[in-house]
């Protein structure tokens, strides 16, 4: 049997973000087993001041990524929106989620003359350790290409 430890943030979200990740693992690979590493990020700490001055939405991401970098953790599920464009050494941005399509469901959007979402809204952004190919084979079958694609773009 094999463990999978998953790097996640504590809020509610995340919290459902992992478990959805952790599921489809578990179902796609039934001998491996897949453990949360929940984590309070300074993000998520620190509430009385803008997010700019403290850092920037790499907060969010940032002692996660260090969990993974110290060998706690093998992979991280982000909010593909909170993820900055520089990954640290080591690590990867490998799989991106079928992003959701939050309009569809609202009677009056095509009246509204807007639908360019902020960059990776409404996808999962799924990082792994670089150097750990059976991590990269399991995030993988996470991926959508659409979605990927697409992401990348916005990112670039």
């Amino acid at each position: 049997m094999e463990k999978l430890i998953i790097a996640t943030r504590a809020s509610n979200l995340a919290l459902w973000q992992a478990y959805h990740i952790k599921a489809r693992i578990e179902t796609s690979f039934p001998e491996v087993t897949v453990e949360l590493n929940e984590i309070t990020s300074k993000g998520d700490k620190i509430l009385d001041k803008p997010l700019a001055l403290i850092g920037g939405k790499g907060h969010f991401t940032k002692e996660l990524e260090d969990e993974m970098i110290e060998g706690n953790a093998h992979l991280a599920v982000h909010s593909l929106k909170d993820v900055p464009t520089y990954i640290p050494e080591g690590l990867e941005l490998c799989a991106i989620t079928t992003r959701q399509d939050l309009l569809k469901d609202i009677p009056f959007v095509e009246k509204l003359d807007f639908f360019i979402p902020p960059m990776g809204q409404a996808a999962l952004g799924i990082e792994i350790v670089s150097s750990n190919d059976r991590i990269r084979e399991i995030a993988m079958t996470l991926n959508d290409e659409n979605s990927f694609m697409c992401t990348k773009l916005e990112r670039d």
